[in-house]
């Protein structure tokens, strides 16, 4: 519905001062201000920004964004865009025609690029970036990579590295030299490959890490990771994905780390047992985090006496988290699917927590439950018959993280 118009021809809304109506806006979901631009040519100019907050860049054969290019070329520019996203980007796309609109951007990703070096010029001119991803780019050397991280902004705090990244060759014609030029300073870090990891711990690394408070590895063997460990003294929170492991696989030196999450979804962490992982005297953990596949769990092994063994070297210790993961099938309900691995838990878990209870550690009966876009809740006592028909007091906690993955938790807090 249109504002309502005044004795002056316009709507009422278009009398106020233009900064009253961009609060206006800005309280508004993109429907509304989309429906809300059309009632007129004016309030069009104003809330025109405010529709193109996320920008992405797609190229699938000749299907290019040229139409929204030109559209953007007859306006005045306004630095609206917060986020921009590229799939690829294109040689006719000019970076200095896209700064005008995006040099407030604050958060950049790569999902594929199949030449790298066009991004170079349009990140060195994005100087409010806070956050980066790089996914499936294919580098020629080394020397590539670095200089694309180099375009970087000093304001970006967390940087995301998928393990898509390949490089032609790995090896250089020059030694490894102190790095003189501009860093940046991160405190966040996802790697998603060794090699990637090992590169940002060089010596010429235009990555400084000695700010890292928060890092997510994936495919990275123990002594890489205690480098990272030992050179960042501000680390305290780290996730370990799919650790790999040789049965001569150093254990895990962290002394700053308070928060360690461990996650094994594949079969190799078998060749280095959990206690020796865990078993070094210098991870000084606040909280723990284990995750295992659903098969695993259902296993009958000698792993939890051992993990009872070191949780009970760990002083400092004050909560742990087994979960256990789980992928039901697409076509099964996955609240029945759940229910069925809970029953089929029930044992192993009285056994598991039989061990570890003796560590300090006692049970906090919850329940929560957990979707993609909704915050975690307590359920009240009607939804937990709703979910959980049977003895819900089984479990701990229960999380819902997507129908394709269900965690089944268990909490425990020392006594």
């Amino acid at each position: 519905m249109p504002p309502s118009s005044s004795p002056k021809g316009g709507s009422y809304l278009e009398e106020l001062p233009a900064e009253l109506i961009l609060e206006i806006v800005s309280c508004l979901d993109v429907p509304s201000i989309k429906k809300l631009s059309l009632a007129s040519s004016t309030l069009h100019r104003i809330c025109f920004p405010d529709l193109f907050q996320y920008l992405f860049f797609y190229d699938f054969g000749d299907r290019t964004p040229r139409r929204c290019l030109s559209d953007m070329r007859r306006r005045c520019p306004v630095p609206c865009v917060r986020k921009l996203s590229f799939n690829d980007l294109r040689a006719d796309v000019k970076s200095q025609a896209l700064l005008k609109w995006c040099a407030a951007v604050r958060e950049f990703e790569i999902l594929s690029a199949s030449n790298p070096k066009l991004y170079a010029p349009l990140l060195s001119g994005l100087g409010d970036l806070r956050a980066v991803e790089i996914h499936r780019v294919t580098f020629q050397r080394v020397a590539d990579f670095f200089e694309l991280l180099r375009s970087l902004s000093g304001t970006v705090k967390d940087l995301t590295i998928g393990n898509t990244i390949e490089f032609v060759s790995t090896s250089d014609n020059y030694p490894i030299l102190p790095q003189t030029g501009r860093r940046i300073k991160v405190e966040k870090l996802v790697v998603g490959s060794c090699l990637v990891l090992e590169l940002l711990l060089r010596d010429d690394s235009p990555v400084e890490l000695s700010h890292l408070k928060i890092a997510e590895t994936r495919y990275v063997t123990p002594s890489i990771i205690n480098k990272l460990g030992y050179l960042n003294p501000r680390l305290v929170k780290l996730v370990i994905q799919d650790p790999a492991l040789e049965s001569n696989s150093e254990s895990l030196v962290l002394p700053a780390v308070k928060h360690l999450t461990l996650s094994f979804r594949l079969s190799e962490w078998r060749s280095t047992p959990l206690r020796k992982l865990l078993n070094h005297s210098e991870v000084n953990l606040e909280e723990l985090t284990i995750k295992f596949p659903f098969e695993v769990i259902l296993e009958e092994r000698g792993e939890w006496e051992g993990l009872a063994l070191m949780l009970s070297r760990q002083s400092k210790l004050q909560g742990l988290k087994v979960v256990a993961l789980l992928r039901p099938s697409r076509r099964q309900n996955p609240q029945l699917s759940l229910n069925e691995s809970r029953h089929l838990l029930v044992h192993q878990r009285r056994r598991i927590l039989a061990i570890l209870e003796n560590s300090r550690f006692k049970i906090l009966h919850t329940i929560a439950a957990k979707t993609e876009a909704k915050k975690t809740r307590p359920m009240n006592n009607d939804e937990m018959q709703k979910y959980h028909p049977f003895n819900f007091n089984a479990f701990s906690e229960v999380e819902v993280i997507t129908p394709q993955n269900v965690q089944l938790v268990y909490t425990m807090k020392k006594q």
